[in-house]
């Protein structure tokens, strides 16, 4: 299987007004169906089943390319990469 290494974004051309994707910019990926909070670091080529997307939201799992599904390090994009950095700058700001 060859996986993808960025997301394929979704491009809503309903040019609505207070359309959360053309007005707010809010990310989904087609390939994954990951949606803002529930995406991974890189996109696994493939839908994602629905405990994944709730484990990526949880900052449980990440997805990388050549290591698969895996603990979030803070390395990442992911929520719980995110949540790791937010705690070092946190530890950092007050040593």
């Amino acid at each position: 299987m060859e996986f993808l290494t960025s997301h394929t974004w979704y491009d809503c051309k309903c040019h609505r007004q207070f359309c959360q994707f053309c007005d707010g910019g809010l990310g989904y990926c087609r390939i994954c169906q990951g949606f803002e909070g529930s995406l991974p670091t890189d996109c696994p080529g493939v839908r994602m089943t629905q405990v994944q997307q709730d484990l990526v939201y949880e900052g449980k799992i990440d997805f990388r390319v050549g290591r698969g599904w895996v603990t979030p390090d803070g390395t990442g994009r992911s929520m719980g990469d995110v949540a790791l950095i937010a705690e070092k700058m946190r530890y950092e700001a007050h040593t």
